[in-house]
């Protein structure tokens, strides 16, 4: 993972772009958000590798406010919003 791949991810995050599906064999799958919030396609695989570096090391979480819905808010931590918008450049959305 680069450091473009993770800030555009935590970017695509914090703009509510990202659904967290339910995971497969141990590894989480990400869908695209609709502007109406509907769920979209799968992610590209290098981004759903990001996503789930991302959530193992605390920088996103899974809204636990929607458990038991098929499609979950994927949210930007604390950590993860500190690290956001800890650098002076914002990256491109992916």
């Amino acid at each position: 993972m680069t450091n473009d791949d993770m800030m555009s991810t935590l970017f695509d995050v914090a703009t509510n772009a990202v659904l967290f599906a339910g995971s497969w064999a141990g590894t989480a799958t990400f869908h695209w958000t609709h502007f109406d919030g509907t769920p979209g396609d799968q992610v590209a695989p290098w981004q759903a590798s990001t996503l789930n570096t991302l959530l193992r090391r605390g920088l996103i979480a899974v809204d636990s406010a929607h458990d038991h819905a098929r499609y979950t808010p994927v949210l930007l931590t604390d950590q993860g919003v500190a690290l956001l918008y800890s650098t002076a450049e914002l990256p491109l959305a992916a």
